[in-house]
């Protein structure tokens, strides 16, 4: 690519009036300018860090325009991958914050009165005259939270950064947000039909109570308040204090009240605003406050990232029917989080006396072994979660322990039902590395991690070969999982065998060589109604059995056993196992044993 003289000109002229705006040194405008140029000739592009946010305003270009160019530019000019996931972690923590800035509207005008759009202009004028300070108007409390939310949970690796966790976070302090209000008798902030104002909120002889009232079982779903309640107590609370200690924070000490006083909110505003400058600038991601006057721009780009998860091509006579028609992220969240805490209710994250029972029963105990391989994979999944260690991050592993034994419970029943001797299976290490792994990633997604699949995979060093070997084993367990978990599970099937499965370093290769066969053709594996010419007559026996009509639900399911059954020496054999014959009450991704 080769720019003409005048169009060489005029861009160099619109860069130098940016780089001004920027205030960058002359070296490193030169040196930028030498790279884009570079580039040109199939170089990386190369250059000192700038103001992300800043970019982007003084370019006039905003994140949707920018997530969507930079992903064009980076397959043009093959960028390292390291940058591609640098990209790619912008855009799920622009996404994460735009659904929590939704959520954050509407249970902000539950507690308080309506923003004034005047107000911001009456507070400037005033103190622009230097007059004495004012109180704070509803939409000076709007941005404070905000901003509040943002540098907690940024300065704070506690907090983990999906959605449902940084929800919590944000109704703890809306709580918080209510308690200052009300016990400062701000009248006119708070919204006088909010149904948890005291009941005598009305009444001429009201008195403004001595401790707030708790809100939160006003502001979230039954499911929800004890995880709240818990981020409430145990670490925002903390977060709180380090603030006062600090002098960030201004009020009463004891009670972290009196905030929003006329003669200290202006200071708390600024010194909040200050710390989440200094961290998010540090680590150079985008400013979260944009949406505090620019929410408009992300509307229509966040119809397509935000969306819900597609149903996916197979697997689908697993889904029920919705369980609800308001899919927002974190409404999907929600449900899938309900259905693992009933799932689980009064169990440990450590076998049943009834699988305790199991593993003596065989001949050889493997209670010992699962031990050392949830251990070493926690490990690693810890350290690949998080910088540091954190409560959440311990919880949600606590979480994944649990399903993993209540799945491994539910494979290991199911597999007695369909051959008494069930040791071979028992004795496979990675029949369990594969469990534990699932059950970590159906926990990630329920709680709308950014680490999206195959994360999981990396973070536990797991083959997709093995991996995918469990995932319909575990959706046709006796304890369904929610919709939209399944829905995601079988997306990462697909994914699976559309391409992680066939990468180099996949041990299919080592299948194929052993099978000493071809690779069948798409004609003789594709599933139903995904050919666009008739059916070959070499190829109708598969074809009708595909298309009869499925009784694998009133099976006992796919057999474990057979998926982790070591490979055989002869390769007529092991061709049978690649790509085995498909009969009428198994799917074609259950029976392959990939």
């Amino acid at each position: 690519m080769v720019l003409s003289s005048d169009a060489e000109i005029n861009l160099h002229h619109t860069y130098t009036e940016l780089c001004n705006k920027l205030n960058l040194e002359s070296k490193t405008v030169n040196e930028a300018w030498d790279s884009f140029q570079a580039i040109i000739a199939q170089n990386h592009l190369q250059g000192n860090c700038v103001n992300f946010t800043s970019l982007l305003r003084h370019c006039n270009l905003s994140l949707a325009q920018f997530f969507f160019n930079i992903r064009k530019w980076s397959d043009m000019a093959k960028l390292p991958e390291e940058f591609t996931k640098r990209i790619e972690y912008l855009e799920m923590t622009f996404a994460v914050a735009y659904n929590v800035f939704k959520e954050y509207q509407p249970l902000f005008l539950k507690i308080f009165k309506a923003p004034e759009p005047l107000d911001l202009e009456q507070t400037k004028q005033h103190r622009n005259r230097k007059q004495k300070p004012v109180p704070c108007t509803s939409l000076k409390v709007f941005e404070f939270c905000w901003t509040f939310f943002i540098a907690i949970k940024g300065g704070d690796t506690n907090y983990s950064n999906d959605l449902v966790t940084l929800c919590h976070l944000l109704i703890a302090i809306c709580d918080w947000a209510f308690k200052n209000a009300l016990l400062a008798d701000r009248r006119d902030l708070l919204n006088p039909d909010f149904e948890g104002l005291p009941s005598d909120w009305s009444n001429p002889s009201y008195l403004v109570p001595a401790e707030a009232p708790c809100i939160v079982s006003h502001l979230c779903t039954p499911d929800m308040i004890t995880d709240v309640k818990y981020i409430k107590e145990y670490q925002f609370k903390k977060s709180v204090k380090n603030l006062f200690d600090q002098g960030v924070l201004s009020g009463k000490d004891d009670d972290y009240s009196d905030v929003f006083d006329a003669s200290v909110f202006e200071m708390n505003f600024k010194k909040i605003t200050n710390a989440y400058e200094a961290n998010f600038l540090n680590k150079g991601d985008f400013d979260e406050r944009i949406f505090l006057g620019e929410i408009h721009y992300w509307k229509k780009y966040f119809q397509v990232v935000g969306q819900e998860c597609l149903t996916p091509l197979t697997g689908r006579k697993y889904l029920g029917p919705k369980e609800s028609q308001d899919a927002t992220p974190l409404v999907t969240a929600t449900e899938s989080i309900s259905r693992l805490n009933t799932l689980l209710s009064g169990r440990q994250a450590a076998p049943s006396e009834a699988l305790v029972q199991l593993f003596e029963s065989c001949a050889r105990n493997p209670t010992e072994t699962i031990n050392e391989i949830v251990t070493k994979l926690g490990e690693r999944f810890v350290a690949a979660y998080a910088l540091e260690q954190s409560e959440v991050t311990n919880r949600r592993l606590q979480l994944a322990i649990t399903l993993f034994y209540k799945f491994v419970e539910n494979v290991l029943q199911n597999e007695r039902l369909i051959q008494s001797d069930i040791s071979a299976i028992v004795e496979k290490d990675v029949f369990y590395e594969c469990m534990f792994a699932c059950c970590l990633e159906i926990v990630i997604y329920s709680y709308n991690s950014r680490r999206k699949f195959p994360w999981i995979l990396e973070a536990l060093k797991i083959q997709a070969y093995n991996f995918i070997k469990v995932i319909e084993l575990i959706i046709r367990s006796k304890d369904k999982l929610s919709r939209d978990t399944i829905k995601h599970l079988n997306m990462i099937e697909e994914t699976i065998l559309s391409s992680l499965v066939w990468k180099s370093g996949s041990l299919i290769w080592e299948a194929i060589a052993l099978s000493e066969k071809e690779i069948p053709k798409f004609e003789e594996t594709a599933l139903p109604g995904h050919l666009q010419n008739e059916p070959n007559p070499e190829n109708s026996t598969l074809r009708n059995i595909l298309n009869s009509e499925p009784r694998q639900m009133q099976s006992p399911g796919p057999s474990a056993t057979d998926r982790f059954q070591s490979p055989v020496a002869h390769s007529s054999a092991v061709n049978r196992e690649l790509f085995p014959a498909v009969q009428s009450n198994q799917s074609l991704l259950q029976h392959t044993h990939l």
